[in-house]
Parts: structure tokens; sequence; C-alpha cells
């Protein structure tokens, strides 16, 4: 009797071991439907501007030093100092180049005297043609090494070569300097080139001649404008993107190298392009963009090539078509797959 009662209770026991084993699975795989919030795809049809971050760069700049050695007197510019074409830069003493200029002069009128001389005597057939020749000779040296010295007290003054900005001074008073070393640095800000990193998917959608606006926060948002000029066509090995130039008329002289500012890129006239909020477009593992698609109740993933941020989102080059549903509220909760409930 004892035996019957305890298989009954293990019967039992495994029955509702099991029951309660088939309602754990039962929940499990019960499919959960997901609420979200879809978009239709739509088309814009306006003037689309890529946006960028660039940085101002000078047009050209030259290395400028003294043609000879010396200490220098004075240096009469400082670092981002405007200058003016022709304008005294720095100087150096001049008492040893003074003294061998004075010096080739005083020589060279011995030699002029000396020729006066001996042409009278040239004349009356009273020296030899060799004589004659050694003389013009000795002018000659005499008026070379005179130009010369001349010429090495004049280069004891720096001048300004053209306009422009100090970009580097690299003397100070009572520094010996030698011809090869840089004195100062100078930059052309006539004219300044915007350097703009552009991403390689978009590179293709740039060309030469293409509209521009340049704006600069630290001048105020002032507004310039330029076109593309030049693009690389080697790509940053780092960043995968490629310079892009954009020459700027600098007229007012308040664009100096260094500054940054954004830059809209005019991307084409009139033609319909999607966007779409940029909450709704994630990143994957593997760097590629994509979306939620509902489709017939359920989520599907799709990827997608994206464009410049806008002010409403961003702009989608590929991957859509018109009346296409894009999932943009919940989408963090889907999976391939997915049941959804559109509210």
């Amino acid at each position: 009797m004892r035996m019957e009662k305890k298989i009954v209770c293990y019967v039992v026991f495994w029955g509702l071991l099991s029951l309660n084993a088939c309602k754990d699975y039962m929940q499990k795989n019960k499919t959960t439907t997901v609420t979200v919030e879809i978009m239709k795809v739509n088309t814009y049809s306006d003037t689309l501007y890529q946006n960028y971050i660039g940085k101002i760069e000078e047009e050209f700049s030259s290395s400028l030093s003294f043609f000879v050695p010396g200490n220098v007197e004075q240096v009469y510019v400082k670092e981002g100092q405007y200058v003016d074409k022709g304008q005294m830069l720095a100087s150096l003493n001049r008492e040893n180049l003074q003294s061998t200029n004075d010096a080739a002069m005083a020589m060279l009128k011995q030699a002029e005297d000396a020729y006066h001389r001996m042409e009278q005597l040239h004349k009356n057939g009273s020296v030899t043609e060799l004589q004659w020749m050694d003389m013009l000779t000795q002018l000659e040296k005499a008026k070379s090494s005179a130009n010369i010295a001349s010429k090495n007290l004049s280069a004891a003054d720096l001048h300004a070569p053209f306009a422009g900005i100090i970009g580097k001074r690299n003397i100070e008073k009572g520094m010996y300097v030698m011809p090869t070393m840089e004195a100062l640095s100078l930059l052309s800000n006539k004219n300044v080139n915007i350097k703009v990193a552009i991403p390689e998917n978009i590179i293709s959608s740039i060309y030469s001649g293409q509209k521009a606006k340049i704006r600069v926060a630290a001048l105020n948002n002032r507004l310039y404008e330029g076109r593309v000029e030049k693009k690389g066509i080697v790509a940053n090995p780092l960043s995968h993107s490629y310079e892009v130039i954009i020459p700027v008329s600098n007229a007012d002289k308040q664009l100096m190298p260094g500054m940054i500012c954004s830059v809209s890129i005019l991307a084409n006239d009139s033609i319909p392009y999607i966007v779409l909020p940029l909450q709704a477009v994630k990143l994957s593992h593997t760097g590629k963009h994509y979306v939620w698609l509902a489709k017939d109740s359920t989520a599907h993933k799709q990827y997608v090539v994206t464009g410049p941020l806008q002010k409403n989102g961003i702009v989608i080059l590929d991957g859509l078509q018109l009346n296409d549903r894009v999932i943009v509220k919940g989408q963090q909760k889907v999976s391939e797959g997915s049941k959804i409930n559109i509210r």
C-alpha cells in the first residue's frame, strides 16, 4: 500500500514539473510585438549644401633671410603683424659692412685715377699693349669689388618682397645670423585658401567650380563666398578623406591663417533627395549605416549610403525608395523579423 502511494506521489510530482517546464517554454517562445513609429520616405527638391569644417591657410608663404652674415641690429616687426611690400623688417649691424664698402670704393677711385693717367700714355704709345690690358683688368676688378661691397651694405636691411602677415619671427636683437638661416616667414593674405577634408563617399560629387559659402565664427559669423578650385587625388590614410581647396578673396584682410570656419558646398542646384531624422540611422559593427524598415508588420534591416548633415536630419544618397516606411521610434527594440505594431 505504501509502495503504491509513493508511486502516485512520484507521478504527480513529475507531472507538475513537466507542466511548469512547458509553461516556461511557451512564455520564452512567445512572440513579442514591439510598438514603433514610422516615417514614410519622401523627397525634398531644394538647393542642397554639404556642410564641413575648414581651415584658413595663406595663399603662399616665403622664408626670408639676410643675404650676408652679421649681428642683428634691430627687428621692426612681430608675429601676426601686417606689412606692406618694401617695408623694412629687420637690419644688421653695418659697421663691418660699411668699412668693407669704404675700402672697396677707395680702391676703385685709385684704379680709376691710374686708368686716366695711363690712358694718355697709351694714346702716346708710351706703354705696351700688355701693360694697358693689365690696367683695364685691375679697373674691372676694382669695379666688381665696389659693386659687391655696395650690395652687401644694402643687404644689411631686410625688406618685405610682398604685402602679407609675419608668420614666424626667428631672430632677436644681438643674434648672429647666417645667410642660410630663416629670419622671418612672410605669409601672403591678399587671397587665402580654405582647406576642407571631404569623406571618400562624398568626394565623387565634388568638382571644380562648385559654389561654396564660408562662415567664420571668429569674425562674428562673417560670410564669404568662393568656388572649389582643386580636389586631392590621394586620400588621407587615417581619416579616409580628400583635401579640397577653395580660394577666397581677402580684400578686407580680416581672414587670418589658422582660423577655423564652416564651409557649405553646393551639392546641386535643385534635385530630389531624402532626409531622415538622425536617430533613425544606425551604424553597424562593420562601419556601414542602416535603418529599420516596416514591411508586413515586421522589421527588416536596410543598409543605406549617407550624405551630409542637414538642419532637419541626414541626407540618404542610396538604399531607400519613395514611400518606404522607416522606423523612427522604437527601432532600438527590434531585430530582423521582429513583429511590430505601428502606432
